[in-house]
């Protein structure tokens, strides 16, 4: 029997084209099919995104109900400065923590101011310029007194956190940012803040974890306006530093 090759090759031809039809009509469903799942991903991902933001939104609007009643304008009536601090409570008493260079000698006299124009005595107990921190004992208020938690837990790199403070002659600022460093004794935050925030309460999840201090700015970056880092002494060397106060206090 003859083999009519030009029969074979045509039939083989033909297997093939339909062949490649029927793989380029696959792939052109499952292009289509993958494009709107593309564009579904993306809707979904806008729309989580709105969503995430509105509850950041919340978070923040909830965590400033929570403490702002806590965050205070402390005045050196001695020195004529001011600052801001944070009421917490230790035992049945009140105490006022800020920054260290609020105090220009140990003899100042002082008084807080909360938001509502409440004004409170207190007593400069102890400085410690190296940590920057002081520590005030009220002694008399007119009103009941909110306080904040000292946190348990130990922040990292990339925590949101909120700055609350009063900066030149603002009431009460909340400020959001993140810690972008952490050295030996101090957090680095990209919280905007001014002159006044020294000393006010830096939190996490409604707790304090540091109290603010300083601006820092590289000229290179001063040139270009952007904003500045600011400093902030953190919570491990908060602790230490009540601890030291009240442990020397008991001998």
């Amino acid at each position: 029997m003859k083999i009519n090759w030009k029969v074979i090759g045509v039939i083989t031809v033909s297997v093939a084209v339909i062949i490649n039809f029927v793989v380029l009509c696959s792939l052109g469903y499952d292009i289509m099919k993958l494009r709107y799942t593309t564009e579904d991903i993306n809707r979904q991902y806008v729309i989580s995104n709105l969503l995430w933001q509105r509850q950041q939104n919340e978070i923040l609007s909830e965590t400033y109900e929570q403490i702002h009643g806590a965050c205070v304008r402390v005045i050196n009536l001695s020195a004529g400065t001011t600052g801001s601090g944070t009421i917490i409570k230790l035992d049945k008493d009140y105490y006022v923590i800020s920054c260290g260079h609020m105090v220009k000698t140990p003899k100042d006299n002082f008084q807080v101011k909360t938001k509502e124009g409440v004004l409170v005595d207190v007593r400069f107990l102890t400085l410690n310029q190296a940590i920057e921190l002081s520590l005030y004992k009220v002694i008399s208020s007119p009103a009941k007194l909110q306080y904040v938690l000292i946190s348990q837990e130990t922040p990292k790199v990339g925590y949101e956190v909120v700055v609350i403070g009063y900066p030149s002659n603002f009431n009460n600022i909340l400020t959001d940012g993140i810690i972008s460093e952490i050295t030996e004794d101090s957090y680095t935050l990209t919280n905007i803040t001014a002159c006044g925030s020294s000393g006010s309460g830096v939190f996490y999840r409604g707790k304090l974890i540091g109290v603010f201090n300083s601006i820092y700015e590289l000229d290179f970056y001063k040139k270009l306006g952007c904003p500045k880092l600011g400093k902030a002494t953190k919570l491990e060397v908060i602790k230490k530093f009540l601890l030291d106060y009240f442990a020397g206090e008991k001998k």
